[in-house]
């Protein structure tokens, strides 16, 4: 009889934590976000990869995908040497601005030095590249608070940072695949 009402309890216990698990996933994200997830999928890994690898701001690939979405290229970081790029984004219905970081490209010529650097010497994802470019990153949190910062694997840990760094200059952070950071 004790091992009978034992099961009982026990079943007891597990449905209850199955039913709060089944309450604690509902989760609808706000409609927004699938915007912002575009933008940290695809608009960021555009920058650069075409016409010979010309850069970010000069990519005619990029700006027309950002300009069909409403978004204005304001700023860029486009660092073929250490690996960072990112770039200020601004929404022209609005004025809204997102600052999204490329993740990892491995299939450019460019794309090694991100490879690199997701095995960061210091043993923390992404350090050295977003350390390099630290002074003009806290220049875009002081000129673009209130922004939406987003970012996709290796861009979502550089995303983490630049939230980590300027947490009040930051409205919300839209991570996607995002690796721990150190920090």
């Amino acid at each position: 009889m004790s091992r009978l009402i034992a099961s009982a309890l026990w079943a007891l216990v597990a449905l209850t934590g199955f039913v709060g698990v089944g309450v604690a996933s509902d989760f609808t994200p706000p409609e927004h976000h699938a915007d912002i997830e575009h933008i940290a999928r695809n608009i960021s890994y555009l920058g650069g990869n075409t016409q010979g690898g010309v850069g970010m701001r000069a990519d005619p690939e990029l700006r027309d995908a950002a300009a069909k979405r409403g978004l204005v290229i304001r700023e860029v970081i486009d660092d073929t040497t250490g690996g960072l790029q990112a770039m200020v984004l601004q929404r022209k219905s609005d004025g809204h601005t997102v600052i999204a970081f490329r993740g990892t490209w491995p299939t450019s010529a460019d794309g090694i030095n991100d490879v690199v650097a997701d095995f960061d010497l210091s043993g923390d994802t992404g350090s050295s590249q977003y350390n390099a470019h630290k002074a003009k990153l806290a220049k875009w949190a002081n000129k673009y608070r209130g922004a939406t910062v987003t970012g996709h694997s290796l861009g979502a840990a550089l995303a983490q940072r630049f939230v980590s760094d300027h947490p009040s200059a930051v409205t919300e952070a839209v991570l996607f695949n995002a690796p721990a950071i150190g920090k």
